[in-house]
């Protein structure tokens, strides 16, 4: 678990930079890192929570682990192709939505 959230980090930094790169499109594409950012944001609000090394928090650090890496394959492999890369997306913010929502849950303060 340790080393799943830095790796993380790094892909999202590293698809940040290369939707940074894009030519001819540029307000997509930064409206595409503009929703990036509020993955990562879910990422290291949570990086240090305790739930996450469970065994729910784990599986679900892994699929959105997974659905990042795909994101960055589908960007990696056809930079032009932002419409597919897109889709990819929405994938990672409904995992990425999924952990905060159980941040949230776990949060909740009883009184």
């Amino acid at each position: 678990m340790s080393a799943r959230i830095p790796a993380v980090k790094e892909k999202l930094a590293g698809i940040k930079s290369m939707l940074a790169a894009v030519k001819g499109n540029e307000g997509y594409a930064a409206g595409l890192q503009i929703r990036l950012g509020q993955v990562t944001n879910v990422v290291t609000e949570n990086e240090s929570k305790i739930w996450l090394r469970t065994r729910v928090g784990e599986p679900m650090l892994k699929e959105l682990q997974a659905a990042i890496d795909d994101a960055y394959k589908v960007l990696e492999g056809g930079g032009s192709d932002l419409e597919s890369f897109e889709a990819a997306l929405k994938e990672v913010e409904r995992k990425a939505a999924m952990i905060d929502e159980e941040s949230r849950r776990r949060s909740m303060v009883v009184t």
